[in-house]
């Protein structure tokens, strides 16, 4: 099988989900997504027509498919730059924990509607679609992200937690949170959040227990919503704040 046999192949199966969560999904629709002729793309299909080399790298940038994708789908063997300076490491780690948006695409991917696309996942996350490129090749370059052979983004890890607030990486990560919790107040319909407070006494060596309890709801959060994992259709943030009430300059 040739390379472009097995593009054909992606075309099919791409298709074929599009179909599969859109009764009503065509193939002109398709075809305008991938910018080739309805005519066209049906004699591809039955197999009258061969894609050309041309054919197939103006469908795949349409289909806006990184250069590792393409080559993934193709076949091409790519060299993929390996990492091995510490400094470069943690320089790497400190974006992906700093940027509130690499777990969220983390988390993304694991949407049944998930495409993998820089331009969907920048308009779902609100991002400029350079961040969303930046963002993946940094999750790919540490393994955080794969990509199998369909071409589809893979999430590596599990549930995306920070239980700390020591390093100046998860502080700018969760500072990125909370703004855009404050965001969402206003711009958020409120059935689909929840924004609370509670004002308390405390005896201050109580704090650590209270940290306890905490950590065993995400847990208990985690495991309810990976239960109910086939209907999954967004990537929400949940953050818990925990300070003494007084004005902080």
């Amino acid at each position: 099988m040739n390379r472009n046999e097995k593009f054909k192949i992606y075309l099919e199966n791409l298709f074929a989900e599009k179909k599969q969560k859109n009764s009503k999904y065509s193939m002109s629709a398709f075809s305008k997504l991938i910018g080739v002729p309805v005519s066209t793309l049906s004699r591809v299909f039955r197999g009258e027509r061969k894609l050309t080399d041309k054919m197939v790298l103006k469908i795949a940038e349409n289909l806006d498919l990184s250069e590792l994708q393409y080559k993934t789908l193709m076949g091409i063997e790519h060299k993929k730059k390996d990492i091995t300076d510490y400094a470069e490491i943690e320089e790497e780690h400190f974006k992906v924990i700093s940027d509130w948006y690499h777990f969220a695409i983390l988390n993304l991917v694991k949407l049944p509607e998930f495409e993998s696309s820089a331009t969907w996942i920048a308009k779902r996350l609100g991002l400029k679609k350079y961040e969303v490129e930046d963002a993946l090749d940094r999750l790919l370059k540490l393994n955080f992200l794969k990509i199998n052979d369909k071409g589809q983004y893979v999430n590596s890890l599990g549930p995306s937690h920070n239980t700390s607030n020591t390093s100046v990486a998860i502080k700018k990560h969760l500072k990125g949170i909370i703004k855009n919790a404050y965001k969402s107040i206003d711009t958020v319909d409120s059935t689909k959040t929840v924004h609370s407070s509670l004002t308390l006494p405390i005896d201050i060596k109580s704090v650590p227990k209270i940290k306890e309890k905490y950590n065993k709801f995400k847990a208990e959060i985690d495991e309810y919503v990976e239960t109910n994992y086939k209907n999954m259709n967004e990537v929400y943030h949940m953050s818990f704040s925990f300070f003494p009430a007084r004005r902080i300059s």
